[in-house]
């Protein structure tokens, strides 16, 4: 009875369109109850199953070279705990971090084998950051009113209750989604509920004043059309829509120097970026104290926050590769950067033969997962640390299952 259901593609299609809807869903549910543990739910639930079907279903438990990498990180990181000066938060952060690099990453590339389960998770995705825009109409109001009326000194939150980084975080990635929904059409005539829903993702993307993912959305949305071929006049005309429909309603007090644009994100750009290099120039003078042991392998797990900040707290130099360099050392950073490159590299080989089958299918679920790769990865580099940067792993997973995976299951 049970074995049946494990290797149902039923199931495994149902756990994959949950886990999308989740990953956007998940920190404005954990603020709403005020259960910190809700935003990793996508993780312990594929986690979950995958234990199930490997013991019940009697899979072979596989590694793609980004988890080989991934995971020696995770047990670096843990060895790094037992001589870090910060052990408490640092046991806490490799907690955080076995949680997205290692139980969701490891999950998804073993539950799901196929083209079709990630299709039906960045469709989750994209119907989560729908429903996102609803609940904050509803609890917010209209997104232009918002921007129109909104000061310097403003920020999007939901009365406190969320990250403003987390909501931009996951408007970032809805927005790629939508943009996978409007070229691929992938739910037919709905798909063009991506016409109005990416305005109202952008808008309040930017009434955050989250500066990171802004900065990261004007990027990855090139990244996907490149990728993609074929649409670039299509995502031009939607990013052309999105600018015109948001400028100009609000153009004059979001740009005056009290405005969320004008004062908020572009006044206080470079203060933001000060306090960024200053926290980098600490990392990189702290390695080069550091004794030949700590170049190699690294100061510790949360060694950083005893550097910053003198104390056994949550601190990060708001990089990820200078916080690997720091904490985990040279092998560290090598590791990382390994990660980071294997799904790319293993993905070259793949692009040539979906091009040679005219695979278009394909190619718009990878470029949607690469752009969401690039979004994270740009996100990373000037924002968050390992633990919050968790759209790495899951979008390294996303892009290692599609190098195996054949998309006539879509």
């Amino acid at each position: 009875m049970i074995r049946p259901l494990l290797s149902s593609d039923r199931y495994l299609s149902a756990a994959a369109l949950v886990a999308g809807l989740l990953l956007v869903l998940g920190p404005a549910l954990s603020a709403a109850c005020r259960i910190h543990l809700i935003r990793s739910t996508p993780a312990l639930l594929l986690f979950l199953l995958f234990v199930a079907t490997s013991m019940v279903a009697q899979r072979r438990v596989e590694f793609a070279l980004f988890h080989r990498a991934s995971l020696a990180l995770l047990l670096l990181f843990f060895i790094g705990v037992l001589y870090s000066r910060s052990p408490m938060y640092g046991a806490k952060k490799l907690l955080l971090m076995s949680i997205s690099w290692g139980l969701f990453s490891v999950a998804f590339f073993n539950l799901f084998r196929t083209s079709r389960p990630v299709f039906l998770f960045l469709t989750g995705i994209g119907v989560g950051g729908i429903v996102y825009v609803l609940i904050l109409w509803f609890l917010e109001g209209h997104v232009f009113g918002i921007l129109a009326t909104a000061n310097l000194f403003f920020r999007l939150s939901l009365d406190g209750r969320i990250n403003p980084i987390w909501l931009a975080r996951g408007m970032g990635v809805s927005i790629l989604v939508m943009l996978w929904f409007l070229t691929d059409r992938p739910l037919g005539r709905l798909s063009f509920i991506a016409i109005p829903a990416i305005p109202l993702m952008f808008g309040y993307m930017l009434a955050t004043g989250s500066k990171a993912p802004i900065a990261s959305i004007i990027i990855a949305p090139a990244v996907f059309a490149f990728v993609r071929g074929g649409t670039k006049v299509r995502v031009a005309t939607v990013a052309a829509l999105l600018l015109i429909v948001l400028v100009l309603p609000s153009v004059i007090p979001m740009f005056s120097s009290e405005g969320l644009i004008g004062g908020r994100i572009l006044g206080t750009w470079a203060t933001s970026l000060g306090r960024r290099t200053a926290s980098w120039e600490l990392a990189f003078d702290g390695f080069g104290r550091s004794s030949v042991l700590g170049m190699v392998f690294g100061n510790g797990t949360g060694a950083f926050s005893r550097l910053a900040a003198s104390a056994d707290v949550r601190n990060y130099p708001h990089n990820i590769l200078i916080e690997v360099l720091y904490e985990g050392g040279v092998i560290g950073l090598a590791l990382l950067m390994v990660a980071i490159a294997a799904p790319i590299l293993a993905l070259r080989d793949r692009f040539r033969r979906a091009s040679a089958e005219r695979d278009k299918d394909w190619r718009g679920l990878a470029a949607t997962a690469v752009a969401m790769y690039v979004f994270g990865l740009l996100n990373a580099q000037i924002s968050g640390d390992l633990t919050g940067n968790g759209l790495i792993p899951i979008s390294g997973s996303v892009l290692a299952t599609l190098t195996r995976g054949a998309s006539e299951h879509l």
